[in-house]
């Protein structure tokens, strides 16, 4: 993968979001690439471009979407940390006011800062999804395609790959070419480039390149994840291709395969065994690629996964998730406090219904939520007591929120505590009377990535420091996509970060600040050992046996 230089701006996205775009593609259309809202719609024409590894052939994920250049400043600073897959698109500037953007010949200025030593490929009409027909060695290779390109039963285009000389380097087209296609759809398209698209090209950023190229410069650092697959903490292929998950021989690692079993990158054996208590993977930033970020979990050891439901129509997508993913996806059911104004009268009947049901191991999330008071606080009361009520009677845990509400919290709860089932403060936000308050009435800490937020003297990260929560009312949680477990340069102390391995940090590079993933749990365990002084593994083992326990997930 190529690292962007300091003149690009880079945000990140998975490639399988993109479907069918042409080259020009009008501003709805990089709307939805980008998945960004119609707020995007005034971006202007734009060209697209992707990425191919140059000794493997396999898509990268990446792609160059020129676009003029105050916009595309716009775009970043509203965009610029999101991530779907762990893959970066530059976007370069493009002139301001043409109506229709031709990289080779309407758009030098792009043209100039997009010349790459990688391979590009120029998406037409046909999106590159799979190449498992190109040819596999290190000779690297060139090819466009264009409008008429068949594509395979699996949705796949076949070309034939031609080498490009000079020492290894590739050369990037100056002219584009057709494709010339036949009416078979089984047959391979080739073409042989002309001399002038075999002509070298200079460095994008030599001499003489022009002021108005420079974009300002956003990035996040990002990984090698094909060309260190060999080293011992190879990052996770986070391309949005398909990927699959293997063991060795002797069962020491486990490799992450792109399509057909092309070999991407290692990651170390499993060292932890984790449950992520609460992961909202009904969110829509998992829409897409669900499949790609169970994968990911499962690679990071993560052994289960309880998704929350949010209201009655989450609950019952989660629900739906547990029978598509048995035995790895549970869910919990309820409604939260954000969404107290939707209740009905019938809602706490499909709610019972829900929770009756085997993939349901909770009821939740559910509580009080008195610091943005998105719904009206006596509705979250009645809302909230309704839910307590149900777990009662269902005899099902308490997935629970508390924010800015301690004391109205603990009235309700109060009145039932001889009937409450086993109860969680999730992602656990509040000061230490309030924790030891709970942990007093025999209740259990949800702990998130939050724990990089909090450098108070009297909050959560205090309390590791003195050991206050009992190792047995812990419970470890991502909450994705929020709750990014940041671990920049200052946010802990340095030995808690040295606590944080190799192997954890690269699968923290499939998450970001905007799209966490329950892949990120080695990180949070890591990091609440080092504040604890505990070894990472002590204390995944003991949570998870905390997290099967109050799920009554044993078999």
């Amino acid at each position: 993968m190529y690292l962007a230089s300091t003149t690009e701006c880079i945000i990140n996205i998975c490639l399988l979001r993109v479907g069918n775009l042409n080259e020009e593609v009008d501003a709805e259309n990089l709307a939805s690439f980008l998945g960004l809202t119609n707020s995007w719609q005034d971006l202007g024409p734009c060209t697209v471009r992707v990425q191919l590894h140059p000794s493997t052939g396999l898509c990268l994920g990446h792609a160059i979407v020129c676009v003029p250049e105050s916009r595309g400043k716009r775009l970043l600073a509203h965009n610029g940390r999101k991530f779907f897959g762990g893959q970066p698109i530059v976007i370069h500037p493009a002139e301001e006011n043409s109506p229709k953007m031709d990289s080779s010949a309407k758009n030098p200025k792009s043209e100039t800062s997009a010349r790459r030593d990688s391979p590009l490929v120029h998406v037409k009409d046909e999106l590159v999804t799979k190449t498992s027909n190109l040819r596999m060695d290190s000779t690297p290779r060139s090819i466009k395609l264009e409008p008429g390109a068949h594509k395979t039963e699996a949705g796949s285009a076949r070309v034939k790959t031609e080498p490009t000389t000079d020492g290894g380097r590739l050369k990037k087209e100056s002219t584009p070419r057709k494709l010339q296609t036949t009416p078979s759809p089984h047959k391979t398209e080739r073409y042989e480039p002309t001399a002038s698209q075999q002509k070298p090209r200079s460095s994008p950023h030599g001499k003489g390149e022009p002021a108005e190229t420079q974009t300002r410069f956003f990035r996040r650092e990002t990984k090698d994840v094909l060309n260190r697959g060999r080293s011992k903490y190879g990052a996770l292929a986070c391309t949005g291709t398909n990927t699959s998950m293997s063991a060795d021989g002797d069962g020491n690692e486990f490799s992450m395969w792109l399509d057909d079993g092309v070999p991407g990158a290692t990651v170390p054996r499993r060292p932890y065994r984790l449950i992520d208590i609460g992961a909202n993977l009904t969110h829509k930033k998992y829409a897409t690629d669900l499949p790609q970020v169970i994968q990911r979990a499962k690679a990071a050891g993560v052994q289960k996964v309880i998704v929350t439901g949010l209201h009655l129509r989450g609950s019952q997508e989660a629900l739906q998730m547990t029978q598509e993913y048995p035995g790895y996806l549970y869910c919990t059911v309820g409604v939260h406090p954000h969404d107290a104004k939707s209740w009905r009268s019938m809602t706490i009947d499909r709610l019972e219904y829900l929770a009756r049901q085997p993939g349901c191991v909770a009821i939740g999330e559910c509580g009080l939520d008195f610091n943005r008071n998105y719904s009206p606080r006596d509705v979250q009361l009645d809302v909230f007591e309704k839910q307590v009520q149900l777990a009662c009677k269902v005899r099902k845990p308490l997935l629970l929120h508390d924010r800015e509400s301690h004391e109205s919290f603990l009235k309700i709860l109060s009145k039932y505590q001889t009937e409450l089932p086993a109860v969680v403060c999730h992602c656990f936000t509040g000061r230490r009377s309030e924790a030891l308050k709970y942990i007093s009435m025999g209740f259990y800490i949800g702990i998130t990535g939050y724990l990089w937020k909090d450098n108070s003297t009297d909050g959560l990260r205090s309390l590791l420091y003195d050991d206050e929560i009992p190792l047995d009312k812990i419970l470890l949680e991502t909450d994705a996509p929020f709750m990014y477990p940041f671990i920049g340069r200052g946010r802990f102390p340095q030995s808690v970060l040295d606590c944080v391995s190799p192997g954890s940090r690269q699968l923290l590079d499939c998450c970001s600040y905007q799209r966490n993933e329950p892949c990120a749990m080695p990180v949070i365990a890591e990091l609440v050992a080092g504040c604890m002084k505990r070894t990472p593994a002590e204390l995944a083992d003991i949570t998870t046996e905390n997290a099967l326990t109050f799920f009554n997930l044993r078999t």
